[in-house]
């Protein structure tokens, strides 16, 4: 029934991808099994390359347009919210104007400050509420990528005051410690060396004879000795 059935581009890369899948038994393709399937029915597996670096460079377009795309989210629900709380001061404080103005009486003054800051309000509400044009699209992204840059500087700053002051805790430490030790072996070289009193003694032993002796009769025998 289906040998004269002609198909189109999606249709036969679909009937592709699901029988190559049903024959491998899952539902993904490895790069090597799509190359082998395409030698097999005759395609060039350098065509596949091309193809699979096209298609991998535009599905990593497109993944950054969405990363884009939510960063715009981001900064365009920030100004209505911006915006919704600017709305709703101004309905307080003006409603408590003219309540106050209707209570006192006379002129309606009220009309003035309601008239001045509902033209600042208008003019943040013809911001905010409208999306971003692709002028305003590229300033939001701009000033993302800024902060980003600077977040990541101020990280890198941070990161290198906190290493030197690791580094210079470790250096003063190492200080401390060799100190210790030098004075440690300074008292000690000096609790092992010999002193005055651990010095040794020479004895001098005299005979008790020559002590009681006189002075003369020790000098006249001297000098009978020397003969």
């Amino acid at each position: 029934m289906t040998a004269g059935r002609r198909y189109s581009d999606a249709e036969r890369d679909e009937i592709l991808r699901r029988a190559i899948a049903e024959q491998q038994g899952s539902d993904e393709i490895t790069h090597e099994e799509l190359v082998d399937a395409a030698r097999e029915i005759g395609i060039d597996p350098a065509k596949v390359e091309a193809a699979a670096a096209a298609i991998s460079k535009e599905r990593g377009k497109r993944e950054e347009e969405s990363e884009d795309d939510a960063l715009v989210r981001v900064e365009v629900t920030r100004r209505r919210a911006r915006f919704g709380r600017h709305l709703l001061t101004y309905l307080i404080v003006n409603g408590a104007l003219v309540a106050m103005n209707l209570a006192s009486g006379g002129t309606f003054w009220a009309i003035w400050p309601i008239l001045g800051w509902g033209l600042g309000l208008a003019l943040q509400a013809a911001r905010a509420l409208p999306g971003p044009s692709d002028e305003e699209r590229e300033q939001i992204l701009r000033r993302v990528s800024k902060r980003r840059a600077r977040q990541a500087r101020e990280l890198a700053k941070r990161a290198r005051e906190e290493a030197l002051r690791a580094a210079g805790q470790e250096f003063e430490v190492a200080v401390q410690q060799g100190v210790a030790e030098l004075m440690r072996a300074v008292t000690h070289g000096l609790s092992g060396a010999p002193t005055r009193r651990d010095a040794p003694r020479t004895r001098v032993e005299i005979d008790d004879a020559e002590v009681s002796e006189p002075a003369e009769e020790r000098a006249k025998k001297r000098k009978r000795d020397r003969r």
